[in-house]
């Protein structure tokens, strides 16, 4: 009589599953963390620094064409004993442009004026509320690692050096036999 019994298959199952993949990811997880906010950091703090720096060179920029705009003043006001009626047009002519090129430096120097102003305040922005973040980032990414590794060690590989050793030790029992 034929018998309804299947049979069975046998899947095998492991001892125990590859967790050190786990400490692994949180240890790289744990470094990209460390490393991207130290990155930001150092970017964030350069750009200000380029900020800063490009307003306040613009500022002596302007405070030189102020000096040259004042000497053309000076020489303007000293042209004007006695002037004839060309030279009065001259002058004229002259302190029109004279006049057109302060009104442009004085746009400019509100201009930059608001630049540094904002520089200013994105770098106390950075200081009070971004820079704590990313330092937080920083040892939370390395406490990360580092705990990935420590894990990665005392509950994974101390047990897989046990079994090689293990392995070892039989095979060397089987040898001698």
């Amino acid at each position: 009589m034929p018998s309804s019994f299947s049979p069975s298959i046998e899947i095998p199952m492991l001892s125990n599953a590859p967790t050190d993949n786990l400490y692994k990811f949180a240890t790289f997880i744990g470094m990209a963390l460390f490393v991207f906010c130290t990155w930001q950091m150092s970017d964030t703090a350069q750009q200000i620094e380029r900020q800063l720096y490009d307003t306040r060179m613009q500022q002596h920029i302007l405070m030189l064409r102020l000096r040259d705009s004042q000497a053309s003043l000076e020489r303007l006001e000293q042209a004007t004993d006695n002037p004839t009626d060309q030279q009065k047009e001259i002058l004229k002519k002259q302190l029109d442009a004279l006049g057109r090129e302060s009104e442009t430096m004085r746009t400019q120097w509100e201009t930059n004026l608001v630049e540094e102003g904002r520089a200013q305040l994105h770098q106390l922005q950075y200081v009070e509320d971004d820079k704590t973040l990313l330092q937080v980032g920083q040892w939370g990414g390395l406490a990360l690692s580092v705990i990935g590794i420590v894990l990665w060690y005392l509950l994974h590989q101390r047990h897989q050096d046990g079994l090689l050793r293990q392995q070892r030790q039989s095979a060397e029992v089987n040898k001698t036999i």
